[in-house]
C-alpha cells in the first residue's frame, strides 16, 4: 500500500510539472508569456492587456465587481483566501481557461460554473466540497479537475467521471484505491 502511495505521489508531481494551458492559438499562458498581475487596481489600468491575475493569499473575502472589466482574463488564481463560495462575478469572465481556488473554504460548486465554456483547468483542492453539480458536464474544454482534500468520497468518482468529457483528468485523492473507473457508456 505504501508503494502505491509513493507511485501515485510521483505521478502527481510529474503531472503537475507538465501543467500548461494552451489556447486556440496554441499560446502557452503558464510559462509567463504574459505579465501576471498581482494587484487588481494595477490590472484595471490596462484591462484589455490582462490575461493572468493572481490574487492568492490576499485575505479577500469578497471579490471586487470591477474584475468583470478584465474581459481577456484567462487565468485567475485566488488560492488561500477566506472565500466560502465561488463568487458569481467569476461566471462573467467567459474567457477563463484556468480557475485556481484551493484553500478557500468553498463548500459547493455553483451551477453558474457552466458559463465558463473555455475552462480547461479547475483547481478546487483543499476546500469543503461534498458533491459536484451536473453542470460541470457542460465544460467541454475541461482537461484537469483538481478536488484533492475535499469531502468527496471515492464512491462519487464514477458519477463525476461520467459528467465530464473523456479527456478530462480528475484528481480526488492522493491515494488510489485500485478500483478501475466505471464505464459511462
Amino acid at each position: 500500500m505504501r508503494l502505491l502511495q509513493i507511485i501515485t505521489s510521483v505521478t502527481l508531481l510529474l503531472f503537475l510539472n507538465s501543467f500548461s494551458i494552451k489556447t486556440d492559438q496554441n499560446e502557452d499562458y503558464s510559462k509567463n508569456k504574459y505579465k501576471v498581475y498581482k494587484n487588481l487596481d494595477k490590472a484595471l489600468k490596462k484591462p484589455e492587456k490582462v490575461f493572468s491575475l493572481d490574487l492568492s493569499s490576499q485575505k479577500i473575502t469578497e471579490l471586487n465587481p470591477e474584475i468583470t472589466k478584465l474581459k481577456n482574463l484567462k487565468i485567475l488564481r485566488l488560492h488561500d483566501n477566506p472565500l466560502n463560495k465561488i463568487p458569481d462575478l467569476i461566471f462573467q469572465l467567459t474567457r477563463l481557461e484556468g480557475l485556481f481556488m484551493g484553500h478557500c473554504s468553498i463548500s459547493e460548486i455553483p451551477k453558474g460554473i457552466a458559463n465558463l465554456k473555455r475552462l480547461q483547468v479547475l483547481w478546487l483542492s483543499d476546500n469543503k466540497i461534498t458533491s459536484i453539480p451536473t453542470e460541470i458536464g457542460e465544460l467541454g474544454e475541461l482537461q484537469k479537475l483538481f478536488l484533492l482534500n475535499n469531502n468527496i468520497h471515492w464512491d462519487q468518482y464514477d458519477s463525476i467521471k461520467c459528467l465530464i468529457n473523456d479527456n478530462c483528468w480528475v484528481l480526488l485523492s492522493y491515494e488510489f484505491d485500485g478500483k478501475p473507473p466505471h464505464d459511462c457508456k
